[in-house]
């Protein structure tokens, strides 16, 4: 099982992780990788100023592109027992996420099903429609 997430900040990260809602293993130091990117923005600026005694308005539209990072982190859970119930948190910079829970397959699983997609939070409809099936 591998655990994924993103921060803005950079801080080293642990997994607590453990069978029947016991955290007691602890996978830890986990130092993550920096990915940046350039989005686009466009800001509106109004300028108002007082012009033969009459409030004149005016806009002008300012265009750019702003540089943004993030930081992704990776922890792979090994060892893991066949057909348990395990719960796990991550941590980062001292703080501890609630709780959250996966199953792992039976020793011999009879059929394995999974959904595999990209990123889609430009398109939140399609998104929606993925998860609910």
């Amino acid at each position: 099982m591998t655990v994924m997430w993103e921060s803005p900040t950079n801080h080293p990260g642990a997994v607590y992780f453990g069978c029947e809602a016991r955290l007691d293993q602890r996978l830890g130091r986990i130092t993550p990788r920096r990915l940046s990117g350039v989005s686009p923005f466009r800001r509106t600026n109004v300028v108002a100023r007082l012009t033969n005694g009459v409030m004149v308005m005016n806009t002008n539209v300012v265009k750019g592109f702003v540089t943004n990072s993030h930081y992704v982190y990776q922890a792979t859970l090994t060892n893991l027992q066949p057909g348990a119930l395990y719960t796990y948190a991550v941590e980062l910079a001292g703080q501890r996420t609630s709780p959250k829970a996966f199953s792992t397959f039976s020793a011999k699983p009879d059929s394995v099903r999974f959904v595999a997609y990209g990123d889609s939070r430009s398109n939140p409809k399609v998104h929606r429609a993925v998860a609910q099936s």
